[in-house]
Protein backbone atom coordinates (compact mmCIF):
# COMPACT_ATOMS: atom_id res chain seq x y z
CA UNK A 1 0.00 0.00 0.00
CA UNK A 2 1.00 3.78 -0.77
CA UNK A 3 0.83 4.36 3.04
CA UNK A 4 3.13 1.68 3.93
CA UNK A 5 5.66 3.23 1.78
CA UNK A 6 5.40 6.61 2.07
CA UNK A 7 4.02 7.50 5.81
CA UNK A 8 1.35 10.11 6.24
CA UNK A 9 2.10 12.85 9.20
CA UNK A 10 0.00 12.21 12.20
CA UNK A 11 -2.62 14.52 11.62
CA UNK A 12 -3.43 13.71 8.11
CA UNK A 13 -3.62 10.15 9.06
CA UNK A 14 -5.97 8.11 7.33
CA UNK A 15 -9.01 6.58 9.58
CA UNK A 16 -8.38 2.91 10.68
CA UNK A 17 -11.37 2.22 11.78
CA UNK A 18 -13.41 1.38 9.04
CA UNK A 19 -16.62 1.38 10.94
CA UNK A 20 -15.79 4.51 11.95
CA UNK A 21 -15.35 5.59 8.32
CA UNK A 22 -18.33 4.16 7.15
CA UNK A 23 -20.35 6.04 9.97
CA UNK A 24 -19.11 9.38 8.63
CA UNK A 25 -19.68 8.65 5.38
CA UNK A 26 -23.19 7.61 6.46
CA UNK A 27 -23.87 10.79 8.36
CA UNK A 28 -22.85 13.22 5.75
CA UNK A 29 -24.78 11.18 3.09
CA UNK A 30 -27.30 11.25 4.77
CA UNK A 31 -27.83 15.07 4.94
CA UNK A 32 -27.10 15.19 1.36
CA UNK A 33 -29.74 13.34 0.68
CA UNK A 34 -32.25 15.28 3.21
CA UNK A 35 -30.80 18.58 1.29
CA UNK A 36 -31.81 16.94 -1.91
CA UNK A 37 -35.46 15.69 -0.88
CA UNK A 38 -36.66 19.17 0.62
CA UNK A 39 -38.61 21.27 -1.59
CA UNK A 40 -38.02 18.26 -4.17
CA UNK A 41 -40.72 18.68 -6.22
CA UNK A 42 -41.52 22.63 -5.61
CA UNK A 43 -39.53 23.78 -8.36
CA UNK A 44 -40.99 24.10 -11.91
CA UNK A 45 -40.14 21.70 -14.84
CA UNK A 46 -37.19 22.65 -16.69
CA UNK A 47 -37.46 22.22 -20.13
CA UNK A 48 -34.37 19.70 -19.92
CA UNK A 49 -36.83 17.93 -17.60
CA UNK A 50 -39.14 17.83 -19.77
CA UNK A 51 -37.42 16.51 -23.10
CA UNK A 52 -35.92 13.92 -20.07
CA UNK A 53 -39.87 13.12 -19.72
CA UNK A 54 -40.45 12.40 -23.31
CA UNK A 55 -37.11 11.14 -24.31
CA UNK A 56 -37.14 8.26 -21.57
CA UNK A 57 -40.56 7.02 -22.19
CA UNK A 58 -39.64 6.14 -25.89
CA UNK A 59 -39.00 2.64 -26.88
CA UNK A 60 -35.28 2.09 -27.44
CA UNK A 61 -34.90 2.43 -30.88
CA UNK A 62 -36.78 5.72 -30.16
CA UNK A 63 -34.15 6.77 -27.34
CA UNK A 64 -31.17 5.79 -29.99
CA UNK A 65 -33.14 8.39 -32.69
CA UNK A 66 -33.06 10.93 -30.24
CA UNK A 67 -29.37 10.90 -29.79
CA UNK A 68 -28.52 10.57 -33.57
CA UNK A 69 -30.02 13.85 -33.22
CA UNK A 70 -29.65 16.19 -30.27
CA UNK A 71 -29.69 13.77 -27.03
CA UNK A 72 -26.21 11.79 -27.54
CA UNK A 73 -24.27 13.14 -24.36
CA UNK A 74 -27.65 11.76 -22.44
CA UNK A 75 -27.66 8.03 -24.30
CA UNK A 76 -27.03 5.76 -21.08
CA UNK A 77 -29.33 8.38 -18.93
CA UNK A 78 -32.35 7.91 -20.53
CA UNK A 79 -31.85 4.35 -21.24
CA UNK A 80 -31.68 3.97 -17.50
CA UNK A 81 -34.41 6.11 -16.80
CA UNK A 82 -36.69 4.23 -19.01
CA UNK A 83 -37.33 1.26 -16.35
CA UNK A 84 -37.68 3.60 -13.56
CA UNK A 85 -40.53 5.73 -15.33
CA UNK A 86 -42.41 2.66 -16.59
CA UNK A 87 -41.56 1.29 -12.57
CA UNK A 88 -42.64 4.18 -10.90
CA UNK A 89 -44.17 7.08 -13.27
CA UNK A 90 -42.97 10.26 -14.82
CA UNK A 91 -44.28 12.51 -11.65
CA UNK A 92 -41.92 15.42 -10.93
CA UNK A 93 -40.85 13.88 -7.69
CA UNK A 94 -40.29 10.27 -9.16
CA UNK A 95 -38.30 12.25 -11.90
CA UNK A 96 -35.91 13.79 -9.78
CA UNK A 97 -35.30 11.58 -7.21
CA UNK A 98 -32.67 8.85 -8.82
CA UNK A 99 -30.56 12.16 -8.51
CA UNK A 100 -30.84 13.18 -5.13
CA UNK A 101 -30.41 9.75 -4.69
CA UNK A 102 -26.65 8.93 -6.69
CA UNK A 103 -26.14 13.21 -5.40
CA UNK A 104 -25.75 11.58 -1.54
CA UNK A 105 -24.28 8.69 -2.70
CA UNK A 106 -21.24 11.07 -4.18
CA UNK A 107 -21.08 13.05 -1.03
CA UNK A 108 -20.88 9.69 0.89
CA UNK A 109 -17.91 8.27 -1.53
CA UNK A 110 -16.20 11.74 -1.33
CA UNK A 111 -15.94 11.48 2.29
CA UNK A 112 -14.10 8.56 1.95
CA UNK A 113 -11.81 9.19 -0.51
CA UNK A 114 -11.17 12.67 1.49
CA UNK A 115 -10.11 10.74 4.74
CA UNK A 116 -8.32 8.19 2.31
CA UNK A 117 -6.51 10.92 0.71
CA UNK A 118 -5.59 13.38 3.73
CA UNK A 119 -7.41 12.43 6.91
CA UNK A 120 -10.79 12.55 8.66
CA UNK A 121 -10.85 16.58 9.06
CA UNK A 122 -10.23 16.70 5.75
CA UNK A 123 -13.07 14.05 4.52
CA UNK A 124 -15.54 15.48 6.72
CA UNK A 125 -14.84 18.96 5.64
CA UNK A 126 -14.78 17.91 1.65
CA UNK A 127 -18.09 16.06 1.98
CA UNK A 128 -20.29 18.59 4.24
CA UNK A 129 -18.54 21.12 1.65
CA UNK A 130 -20.18 19.49 -1.37
CA UNK A 131 -23.39 17.73 0.44
CA UNK A 132 -23.93 21.82 1.36
CA UNK A 133 -23.06 23.25 -1.91
CA UNK A 134 -26.39 25.16 -3.49
CA UNK A 135 -25.00 24.34 -6.40
CA UNK A 136 -24.68 20.69 -5.89
CA UNK A 137 -28.03 20.41 -4.71
CA UNK A 138 -29.62 21.97 -7.99
CA UNK A 139 -28.10 19.27 -9.69
CA UNK A 140 -28.87 16.60 -7.72
CA UNK A 141 -32.88 18.33 -7.72
CA UNK A 142 -32.68 18.13 -11.85
CA UNK A 143 -33.85 15.29 -13.99
CA UNK A 144 -30.82 14.85 -15.71
CA UNK A 145 -27.85 12.86 -15.82
CA UNK A 146 -25.34 15.22 -13.85
CA UNK A 147 -25.55 13.89 -10.38
CA UNK A 148 -24.85 10.31 -12.06
CA UNK A 149 -21.67 11.81 -13.69
CA UNK A 150 -20.74 13.37 -10.49
CA UNK A 151 -20.80 10.16 -8.15
CA UNK A 152 -19.16 7.65 -10.99
CA UNK A 153 -16.38 10.83 -11.49
CA UNK A 154 -15.81 10.30 -7.26
CA UNK A 155 -16.21 6.28 -7.72
CA UNK A 156 -13.55 6.30 -10.19
CA UNK A 157 -11.13 8.22 -8.58
CA UNK A 158 -11.77 6.20 -5.40
CA UNK A 159 -11.02 3.28 -7.29
CA UNK A 160 -8.24 4.67 -9.03
CA UNK A 161 -6.52 5.50 -5.30
CA UNK A 162 -7.24 1.94 -4.19
CA UNK A 163 -5.74 0.74 -7.28
CA UNK A 164 -2.35 2.98 -5.91
CA UNK A 165 -2.86 1.16 -3.14
CA UNK A 166 -3.07 -2.57 -4.66
CA UNK A 167 -2.05 -2.36 -8.11
CA UNK A 168 -4.33 -5.42 -9.37
CA UNK A 169 -6.86 -5.69 -12.14
CA UNK A 170 -9.64 -5.71 -9.66
CA UNK A 171 -9.39 -1.98 -8.91
CA UNK A 172 -7.92 -1.36 -11.98
CA UNK A 173 -10.99 -2.25 -13.90
CA UNK A 174 -13.48 -0.80 -11.70
CA UNK A 175 -11.40 2.23 -12.05
CA UNK A 176 -12.12 2.32 -15.80
CA UNK A 177 -15.48 0.76 -15.55
CA UNK A 178 -16.67 3.87 -12.94
CA UNK A 179 -14.73 6.32 -15.77
CA UNK A 180 -16.50 5.10 -18.96
CA UNK A 181 -19.79 5.37 -16.99
CA UNK A 182 -19.10 8.71 -15.76
CA UNK A 183 -18.22 10.15 -19.83
CA UNK A 184 -21.28 8.43 -20.93
CA UNK A 185 -23.40 10.07 -18.20
CA UNK A 186 -21.23 13.96 -18.96
CA UNK A 187 -18.09 13.62 -21.22
CA UNK A 188 -16.26 16.47 -19.65
CA UNK A 189 -15.92 13.91 -16.72
CA UNK A 190 -12.77 12.78 -18.94
CA UNK A 191 -10.79 15.25 -16.67
CA UNK A 192 -10.69 12.67 -14.54
CA UNK A 193 -8.53 10.72 -16.29
CA UNK A 194 -6.26 13.24 -17.11
CA UNK A 195 -6.16 14.25 -13.36
CA UNK A 196 -5.55 10.52 -12.55
CA UNK A 197 -2.48 10.20 -15.38
CA UNK A 198 -0.81 13.27 -13.42
CA UNK A 199 -1.30 11.62 -10.01
CA UNK A 200 0.33 8.53 -11.38
CA UNK A 201 3.02 10.64 -13.00
CA UNK A 202 4.26 12.12 -9.77
CA UNK A 203 3.85 8.56 -7.55
CA UNK A 204 7.40 8.37 -5.95
CA UNK A 205 8.53 5.30 -6.35
CA UNK A 206 6.51 4.56 -9.26
CA UNK A 207 3.94 1.80 -8.95
CA UNK A 208 3.82 -1.53 -11.76
CA UNK A 209 2.52 -0.45 -14.91
CA UNK A 210 0.91 -3.44 -15.99
CA UNK A 211 -2.93 -2.39 -14.17
CA UNK A 212 -2.44 1.49 -15.16
CA UNK A 213 -2.12 0.61 -18.74
CA UNK A 214 -5.31 -1.77 -18.71
CA UNK A 215 -7.22 1.07 -16.82
CA UNK A 216 -5.92 3.78 -19.40
CA UNK A 217 -6.92 1.35 -22.15
CA UNK A 218 -10.19 0.34 -21.03
CA UNK A 219 -11.07 3.72 -19.97
CA UNK A 220 -9.83 4.84 -23.56
CA UNK A 221 -11.61 1.91 -25.35
CA UNK A 222 -14.81 2.79 -23.65
CA UNK A 223 -14.55 6.59 -23.78
CA UNK A 224 -14.15 6.65 -28.04
CA UNK A 225 -17.50 5.82 -28.85
CA UNK A 226 -19.19 8.31 -26.78
CA UNK A 227 -17.09 10.43 -28.01
CA UNK A 228 -17.32 9.81 -31.99
CA UNK A 229 -21.48 9.33 -31.13
CA UNK A 230 -21.08 13.00 -29.52
CA UNK A 231 -19.24 14.20 -32.56
CA UNK A 232 -21.07 12.80 -35.26
CA UNK A 233 -25.01 13.35 -34.17
CA UNK A 234 -24.47 16.43 -32.50
CA UNK A 235 -26.85 19.22 -34.33
CA UNK A 236 -27.25 21.92 -31.97
CA UNK A 237 -26.23 20.35 -28.97
CA UNK A 238 -24.89 23.42 -27.32
CA UNK A 239 -26.41 25.74 -29.61
CA UNK A 240 -28.09 27.58 -26.45
CA UNK A 241 -24.54 27.96 -24.55
CA UNK A 242 -23.52 32.49 -25.32
CA UNK A 243 -20.80 33.42 -26.81
CA UNK A 244 -17.83 33.15 -23.84
CA UNK A 245 -17.00 37.12 -22.16
CA UNK A 246 -15.57 38.09 -19.00
CA UNK A 247 -18.53 38.51 -17.20
CA UNK A 248 -19.98 35.57 -18.18
CA UNK A 249 -16.61 33.45 -17.36
CA UNK A 250 -16.78 35.23 -13.95
CA UNK A 251 -20.45 34.31 -13.46
CA UNK A 252 -20.33 30.75 -14.27
CA UNK A 253 -17.33 30.60 -12.51
CA UNK A 254 -19.11 31.91 -9.04
CA UNK A 255 -21.81 29.38 -9.22
CA UNK A 256 -19.48 26.92 -9.68
CA UNK A 257 -17.67 27.84 -6.47
CA UNK A 258 -21.49 28.41 -4.93
CA UNK A 259 -20.78 32.11 -4.60
CA UNK A 260 -18.44 31.30 -1.38
CA UNK A 261 -15.29 33.12 -1.42
CA UNK A 262 -14.58 31.36 1.63
CA UNK A 263 -14.20 28.15 0.03
CA UNK A 264 -12.45 29.65 -2.82
CA UNK A 265 -9.61 31.22 -0.33
CA UNK A 266 -9.64 27.83 1.73
CA UNK A 267 -9.27 25.99 -1.46
CA UNK A 268 -6.34 27.65 -2.03
CA UNK A 269 -4.74 27.05 1.13
CA UNK A 270 -5.45 23.81 0.33
CA UNK A 271 -3.53 24.07 -3.41
CA UNK A 272 -0.76 25.65 -1.26
CA UNK A 273 -0.41 23.36 1.35
CA UNK A 274 -0.45 20.03 -0.78
CA UNK A 275 1.79 21.40 -3.95
CA UNK A 276 4.58 22.95 -1.59
CA UNK A 277 3.73 22.95 2.05
CA UNK A 278 4.21 18.98 2.34
CA UNK A 279 7.05 16.55 1.89
CA UNK A 280 7.27 15.64 -1.59
CA UNK A 281 5.34 12.20 -0.71
CA UNK A 282 2.06 14.39 -1.29
CA UNK A 283 3.00 15.58 -4.59
CA UNK A 284 0.76 12.67 -6.32
CA UNK A 285 -2.33 13.76 -3.94
CA UNK A 286 -1.93 17.71 -4.69
CA UNK A 287 -1.88 16.62 -8.74
CA UNK A 288 -4.94 14.30 -8.37
CA UNK A 289 -7.25 17.19 -6.52
CA UNK A 290 -6.06 20.53 -8.53
CA UNK A 291 -5.67 18.81 -12.14
CA UNK A 292 -9.37 17.04 -10.95
CA UNK A 293 -10.18 20.96 -10.38
CA UNK A 294 -8.81 22.45 -13.13
CA UNK A 295 -8.88 20.27 -16.36
CA UNK A 296 -12.86 20.88 -17.11
CA UNK A 297 -12.30 24.91 -17.38
CA UNK A 298 -9.42 23.71 -19.69
CA UNK A 299 -11.46 21.72 -21.62
CA UNK A 300 -14.45 23.85 -21.92
CA UNK A 301 -12.07 26.84 -23.14
CA UNK A 302 -10.40 25.00 -25.40
CA UNK A 303 -13.62 23.25 -27.02
CA UNK A 304 -15.14 27.21 -26.90
CA UNK A 305 -12.89 27.90 -29.41
CA UNK A 306 -14.65 25.79 -31.69
CA UNK A 307 -17.89 26.24 -30.23
CA UNK A 308 -19.14 28.39 -27.25
CA UNK A 309 -19.53 25.72 -24.62
CA UNK A 310 -18.57 27.36 -21.27
CA UNK A 311 -21.31 26.86 -18.58
CA UNK A 312 -21.75 25.15 -15.44
CA UNK A 313 -23.26 22.59 -16.09
CA UNK A 314 -20.50 21.30 -17.21
CA UNK A 315 -17.81 22.09 -14.47
CA UNK A 316 -19.69 20.05 -11.77
CA UNK A 317 -17.51 16.74 -11.75
CA UNK A 318 -14.86 19.44 -11.09
CA UNK A 319 -16.66 20.62 -7.84
CA UNK A 320 -15.88 17.31 -6.02
CA UNK A 321 -12.23 18.54 -6.71
CA UNK A 322 -12.39 21.86 -5.25
CA UNK A 323 -14.54 20.49 -1.75
CA UNK A 324 -10.89 17.86 -1.94
CA UNK A 325 -9.08 20.85 -1.81
CA UNK A 326 -10.86 22.64 0.89
CA UNK A 327 -10.55 19.81 3.06
CA UNK A 328 -6.90 19.35 2.43
CA UNK A 329 -7.26 23.65 3.27
CA UNK A 330 -8.88 23.31 6.41
CA UNK A 331 -6.37 20.06 7.44
CA UNK A 332 -3.24 22.29 7.42
CA UNK A 333 -4.54 24.70 9.25
CA UNK A 334 -3.85 24.68 13.16
CA UNK A 335 -6.37 23.65 15.54
CA UNK A 336 -8.52 26.85 16.27
CA UNK A 337 -7.84 28.32 12.94
CA UNK A 338 -8.97 25.27 11.24
CA UNK A 339 -12.40 25.42 13.05
CA UNK A 340 -12.88 28.68 12.22
CA UNK A 341 -12.26 28.22 8.62
CA UNK A 342 -14.14 25.43 8.57
CA UNK A 343 -17.57 27.23 10.25
CA UNK A 344 -17.15 29.84 8.10
CA UNK A 345 -16.62 28.02 4.86
CA UNK A 346 -19.84 26.14 6.11
CA UNK A 347 -21.93 28.99 7.10
CA UNK A 348 -21.43 30.86 3.99
CA UNK A 349 -22.96 27.43 2.24
CA UNK A 350 -25.87 27.62 4.36
CA UNK A 351 -26.72 31.00 3.54
CA UNK A 352 -26.33 30.35 -0.09
CA UNK A 353 -28.71 26.98 0.31
CA UNK A 354 -31.07 28.98 2.63
CA UNK A 355 -31.36 31.20 -0.43
CA UNK A 356 -32.07 28.30 -3.07
CA UNK A 357 -34.82 26.86 -1.14
CA UNK A 358 -36.36 30.24 -0.22
CA UNK A 359 -36.44 31.44 -4.14
CA UNK A 360 -38.02 28.73 -5.76
CA UNK A 361 -36.99 28.20 -9.38
CA UNK A 362 -34.66 31.23 -9.39
CA UNK A 363 -30.53 30.35 -10.53
CA UNK A 364 -28.31 30.95 -8.17
CA UNK A 365 -27.77 34.68 -6.75
CA UNK A 366 -24.64 35.99 -4.97
CA UNK A 367 -25.85 37.27 -1.17
CA UNK A 368 -22.09 37.46 -0.45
Amino acid sequence: MVEHVLPLPRRWAAVRSGAEGRLDAAVVGGLSLLFGLIQLDDRPQSYDERVTAATATRSVGGIWHASRATEAPHLLYYLLMKPWIAAFGGGLWSLRLPSVVVGAAAVAVLTVLGTKLFGRVAGLVAGFVLASSAYVVQFMQEARGYAFALLLAVLAVYCFVRMLEEPTMRWALLASAALVAACWMNLFSISVLVAEAAAYLAVRPRPPRGPYAVAAGVALAGIAPIVALVASADNGQLGWIPPLTASRFISQSRDWADHNPVALLVALIGVVALLRGFRAWARWKGGLVVVWTVTPYILLLALTAIQPSFDSHYLLTGAAGLALLVGAGVAALPGRVALAAGALVLAAAAVQLAHYYVVPGQSLGSLL
